[in-house]
């Protein structure tokens, strides 16, 4: 075996057992980060799930969807269009 090849794959050996090492340790602390992130997340549903309207009636279904679209989409002039001026 060349030297070259030697070197490649105690290289790739050392990356292999370094990648292991950290997927290793992050098995060990992904029940903590996990769990910390689940309260964070749960907490966060809670708040926002406080503030909720159900629309019952079809006024209160139209109100909200045009509000919601018209939050999303942005104005826009009664003439869109520049009229040129003629040379």
């Amino acid at each position: 075996m060349k030297t070259r090849n030697k070197i490649g794959n105690k290289t790739r050996f050392v990356d292999k057992k370094h990648q292991n090492d950290i997927a290793a340790a992050c098995k060990q602390k992904n029940n903590t980060i996990g769990s910390t992130l689940n309260q964070k997340q749960h907490a966060k549903n809670q708040s926002a799930m406080a503030n909720v309207h159900v629309a019952s009636t079809d006024d209160s279904k139209d109100e909200t969807l045009c509000n919601f679209f018209s939050s999303v989409y942005n104005n826009e002039d009664d003439n869109p269009f520049k009229y040129l001026e003629k040379n």
